[in-house]
Parts: structure tokens; C-alpha cells; sequence
């Protein structure tokens, strides 16, 4: 039959490449419409600082270590451990990353206090350890205050939705590979 919807027919395969290309492809394009009204707009420099950028680098290092340890107590818990309840294996394997954020943003704060002390605190209106919101920025995709990457200025009033939909785009796809087994 031609033309078929039917879930092992070559127009669903289309159909669903099609939904996740258009699911990847938003955020791109509303993140490069988001910059070109960005750089009409003086005065919004990334608020680049050196100790926020190598407190940032830390961060990172502390969550992939917390990351890699929780990889590793899986690793051996799982094949070779006793049969633990899942609410009490997931605790064990989230607990070195939530120990390794809180070390993380704890650090960061701490640089972010010392630069605002030392009076660099113009340029990190809005910049939290972790995230950014500012009210009178009406940016939704701000540079990062080490200048590596972006971040959504969660003031903003599609920051939520944005968020959203980022998050949606892998739940979708593991959603729709799980269905076409």
C-alpha cells in the first residue's frame, strides 16, 4: 500500500528522521537568531575573568572525577556486589556527584565573592556559581562569565521553555528508538 503510516514502513522511518532533525535543529536556529539580536546590542561582552575561568575548569574536573567514580562503584557494584535495593543503588551512585556539585559550586561562589570583593562585579551582574539571571538583560542565551560557551539567563521568559525542549530532545529520541524495537 502506498503511502502507508504503518511503524516498519519507510515513510514512518522518514517521518520520525524528519521530527528529529526538527527537534535538533530548533534550539540551533533560535540560538543563532538569539545571536544576531545579541550583537546589534552594545555593551553585553562576555564578563570574562580570568580566576572565574580557572574556577570553572576546576569545576569541571570535580564533577568528571565525581562522574568517573560513580562510573566505577557501578561498574563494580553491579556484576560483582551484593543485590542491592535500587532506591539504595541509586543513592550510592548519585552520591559522588552530588558531592562533587556541591564542592564544585561551593568553589565557584567563593571565587565569584572574591572577584565581586575585588571589584570586578559590574561585569557579573546576573552570574551565579551556576547559573545565570538577570532581569534587565533580555538575552536568553548570555556568555558565560569565563567566556567559554553560553548559558540561558534564566530570567528570561523562555528560559523554562527552552529548557524544556533541550531536555525533551534526548527523552524524544530514547522514546521514539525504544518504540521501533
Amino acid at each position: 500500500m502506498h503511502g502507508s503510516f504503518e511503524r516498519s514502513g519507510e515513510n514512518a522511518s522518514r517521518i520520525q528522521r524528519s521530527w528529529s532533525l526538527g527537534f535538533f535543529a530548533l534550539p540551533v536556529v533560535l540560538v543563532v537568531v538569539n545571536e544576531a539580536i545579541a550583537r546589534n546590542r552594545p555593551g553585553h561582552e562576555p564578563a570574562f575573568d580570568p580566576a572565574m575561568r580557572v574556577a570553572t575548569i576546576d569545576f569541571v574536573r570535580i564533577v568528571t572525577f565525581g562522574v568517573t567514580v560513580m562510573t566505577a562503584v557501578l561498574a563494580v557494584v553491579l556484576p560483582l556486589g551484593p543485590s542491592l535495593p535500587l532506591p539504595a543503588l541509586l543513592s550510592l551512585a548519585v552520591a559522588p556527584v552530588v558531592v562533587a556539585f556541591a564542592a564544585g559550586g561551593a568553589r565557584l561562589a567563593a571565587t565569584m565573592r572574591r572577584v565581586r570583593a575585588g571589584g570586578g562585579g559590574a561585569r557579573l551582574e546576573g552570574h551565579h556559581a551556576l547559573y545565570y539571571a538577570n532581569g534587565n538583560d533580555r538575552r536568553l542565551w548570555v556568555p558565560k562569565v569565563t567566556g567559554m560557551g553560553w548559558t540561558i539567563n534564566f530570567s528570561h521568559p523562555l528560559a523554562w521553555p527552552m529548557l524544556a525542549l533541550l531536555l525533551a530532545v534526548p527523552i524524544v529520541a530514547i522514546v521514539l528508538s525504544a518504540a521501533a524495537r
